[in-house]
């Protein structure tokens, strides 16, 4: 059985797909990249209240079965905003370097960059 995570998320990227968005978040301790689905694995609505520059504190699980290149996914349980980073670029660059891999371990990273969302490669 897997268990909720509760942490502290700074939505970094937002893309619109069709009727859905595709987040992007880090969590705050310990940085890892994200990506933000609905509890029953779907991709969040397009009219999602995440915006890039909020911080969340999250309830999150992680799927049973994971599929490249998706490693970063998360389901969110539980949501509630805390506040905004209005310096996102300067508070991004204190804590990560662009185009790293904040975790490598499969069951739970992250293989895209927080800043680029480009896809890099944990093997």
């Amino acid at each position: 059985m897997r268990t909720a995570q509760s942490m502290r998320v700074l939505i970094v990227a937002k893309t619109h797909m069709q009727r859905h968005a595709c987040v992007g978040g880090i969590s705050l301790d310990p940085d890892r990249s994200l990506r933000l689905m609905q509890a029953h694995c779907s991709p969040q609505p397009g009219d999602t209240r995440y915006e890039v520059g909020d911080l969340w504190q999250l309830e999150c699980d992680t799927p049973g079965e994971i599929r490249p290149p998706h490693f970063e996914d998360v389901h969110v349980l539980k949501a509630r905003k805390i506040g905004e980073e209005v310096q996102m670029k300067r508070f991004l660059l204190e804590r990560i370097s662009p185009g790293v891999v904040l975790s490598t371990r499969r069951s739970r990273a992250s293989c895209a960059s927080p800043i680029t969302g480009m896809a890099t490669s944990t093997t």
